[in-house]
């Protein structure tokens, strides 16, 4: 699984929740910073180098740096956070995976929390540190217990059994 490397430096550079109005599109852009987004409300519909997203309330993605973005699709009026970074790419080790699911009620207050003091005379350790908060919470997200996460699990490990549709 690909995503951001939890075990180097992660510089914080600037966040601000954000609530598109009825007919919005995601902007068209090349953005230098991997970019944080945590959708609680709404979907937020747009391309990343030519593959289409659509992030749905409850799941977060973290978009590339260096990735051309546009907006093709309209959204579904979505309320999100946004948080633009630089980390380093793994795919080992301590990762953030690229996209994921998170619960909203949980990192309401540290999602807020950040947002204030984005737009305050907070300092940037104290931003930055909200950030690392944040980040370390959606690292300790566990999967669903869904019947298709469960379903993966067992076919992952008895698939070197015959497995029937009973079975599963």
């Amino acid at each position: 699984m690909t995503g951001i490397d939890l075990n180097r430096p992660i510089l914080y550079k600037h966040s601000s929740l954000r609530f598109f109005k009825a007919g919005e599109s995601h902007v068209s852009r090349s953005c230098k910073d991997d970019v944080l987004l945590l959708v609680y409300d709404g979907v937020l519909r747009f391309d990343e180098d030519e593959e289409s997203f659509e992030i749905r309330a409850g799941q977060y993605h973290i978009q590339r740096h260096d990735s051309v973005q546009s907006g093709k699709l309209v959204s579904d009026t979505p309320h999100y956070l946004y948080v633009h970074f630089s980390a380093d790419w793994t795919a080992d080790g301590a990762v953030l995976p690229r996209s994921g699911t998170f619960e909203y009620a949980k990192l309401k207050t540290v999602m807020e929390e950040l947002d204030t003091l984005a737009h305050s005379r907070a300092s940037y350790i104290d931003q930055a540190g909200k950030f690392y908060e944040l980040l370390s919470r959606l690292h300790q997200t566990k999967p669903t217990n869904t019947v298709a996460n469960r379903m993966a699990d067992f076919i992952a490990k008895e698939c070197h059994h015959e497995i029937t549709l009973e079975q599963l």
